[in-house]
């Protein structure tokens, strides 16, 4: 097994999605945080993209080109109504509808929110804004923002960007594109900023949320920056890193190896003037 990636919290910090990659296929884990309760959710031959509902009791996520939708604590697993070869969902905040995106009646892979096209030739893996009403998306030339359908914008004219995430205001945008980390305001107020630059493979980036830093993984590491040009390195001495970064409060969450995990890496929470630690529950010890 390759290890622990992609850890995602629920708003409100009570459950962790993250993913168990193996060579052949990938394994969908919701952790309990209270009660270390580990469910396993689904199993796919790539990424089941895990997306929390904004209120954290239900997650969905795509597996054999269907999106499942279940309770919080990994039960109730159902299907969501969207057509086949549906992958990517992104849950609308305030809602129930899914955004997602799929390969049906399309030359490439298109947007969809719900029942309706909203834009064409999208790929990687849509953001909503926190207030629910744009979601950020990829194009192999830039970033786009999206209203509604057929309505939208390019924020960021660069080539092969990484998957965008919101600021919790909504007021920037944040990716990656080559070696380097850049954030941008939704209306393109003002050009993209270079937050970081020599990342080795960068995962997608994930903010704290105070919205004050910016945390993405790298082949070589974690790296957090902040928005006043400050950043600095995630050092809890691991031996091996996996792809994906997430916030419960000022904790960060990161895929690392640690001491006591049996796995290559596990589920890492980095807290402030605190040494690193498995988060319990994540990874069968030694």
């Amino acid at each position: 097994m390759l290890g622990l990636w992609w850890p995602v919290a629920a708003p409100g910090g009570a459950h962790v999605a993250f993913t168990k990659v193996y060579s052949q296929h990938m394994e969908l884990y919701v952790l309990d945080v209270a009660s270390h309760r580990l469910v396993r959710v689904g199993s796919n031959a790539g990424q089941l993209f895990p997306t929390w509902s904004a209120d954290g009791s239900h997650i969905a996520y795509a597996s054999g080109g269907k999106l499942y939708v279940a309770n919080g604590d990994g039960s109730g697993k159902r299907r969501y109504l969207a057509p086949t070869k549906a992958f990517a969902p992104a849950w609308r905040p305030g809602g129930t509808e899914l955004a997602y995106l799929t390969t049906h009646g399309a030359r490439n892979t298109d947007l969809w929110v719900g029942n309706a096209l909203w834009a064409r030739d999208a790929i990687g893996r849509p953001a909503w804004s926190p207030d629910g009403m744009s979601i950020a998306f990829q194009r192999d030339e830039g970033i786009f923002v999206a209203t509604g359908r057929g309505a939208e914008t390019r924020v960021s004219y660069i080539a092969n960007p990484g998957q965008p995430a919101w600021s919790p205001d909504g007021s920037l945008i944040a990716y990656t594109a080559g070696r380097a980390l850049y954030v941008v305001p939704p209306d393109r107020a003002t050009e993209p900023r270079r937050l970081v630059s020599n990342l080795l493979n960068p995962g997608p980036p994930s903010w704290s949320p105070d919205g004050t830093e910016v945390a993405v993984s790298s082949g070589g590491g974690v790296w957090v920056a902040t928005l006043h040009g400050a950043r600095y390195r995630v050092d809890t001495q691991a031996r091996a890193f996996g792809v994906g970064t997430s916030w419960i409060g000022p904790n960060l969450l990161i895929s690392a190896s640690v001491r006591g995990c049996s796995e290559r890496t596990g589920i890492v929470r980095v807290r402030p003037s605190r040494s690193p630690a498995a988060l319990p529950g994540s990874c069968p010890a030694r």
